[in-house]
Parts: C-alpha cells; sequence; structure tokens
C-alpha cells in the first residue's frame, strides 16, 4: 500500500479507483481497480510487465522499483479488488532471479 500511494495513486487514485488528481488534471480514464471485473482477464504477469514497461501515458517502473516491489504492486492490486494474495510458504526463491534476455 505504501508503494502504490507513494508511485501511483497521483494517477490511480488513494483508493485505487483511477480517479487521482493528475489523472483528472490530464483528463485521463483510468482503471477502477476496485472492481473485480478490471483485472479479471489479465494474469499477474501481464500486470507486472505493465508496471515494468508502462502502457502510454503511464511510465515504466524498471529502471526506478525493484522486482520485489513491482510484485508486491501486483500483490495489492488484486487485494483492491477483493482477491487476497497467497501467503508465504517459505519455499519461494530468492529474490537473486536470473532473467535470459531474448
Amino acid at each position: 500500500k505504501k508503494i502504490f500511494n507513494t508511485q501511483c495513486a497521483l494517477c490511480h487514485g488513494e483508493k485505487g479507483d483511477g480517479k487521482g488528481d493528475l489523472a483528472a488534471d490530464m483528463k485521463l480514464t483510468l482503471s477502477d481497480f476496485t472492481k473485480s471485473e478490471t483485472l479479471k482477464d489479465r494474469t499477474d504477469g501481464e500486470l507486472f510487465w505493465i508496471i515494468t514497461v508502462g502502457k502510454d501515458p503511464m511510465p515504466g517502473q524498471g529502471q526506478r522499483m525493484t522486482e520485489v516491489r513491482r510484485w508486491n504492486l501486483v500483490n495489492y492490486l488484486r487485494a483492491l479488488s477483493g482477491k487476497v494474495p497467497e501467503k508465504s510458504t517459505g519455499k519461494e526463491p530468492e529474490e537473486n532471479v536470473i532473467l535470459i534476455p531474448q
């Protein structure tokens, strides 16, 4: 929530309803993440990718935010729409994931 409020809420609204001050100033219509149907057809990987590379006019966060924080945002978006993320099992891989360029 803290990351969302400091990095996303200006556009996406403090509640995640798409009614942030900057979005209003720019006359943007953004998705309402508090509605379960908004993200139902998006995978977690798609959300992570959008956060990482951006989606016009939203800038990507891949250079500004760690991978773990971007995944935490995905979990937070799911929680906003009513889906509670699974609890850690302790068997998840460490943060040091090697990405292979394609």
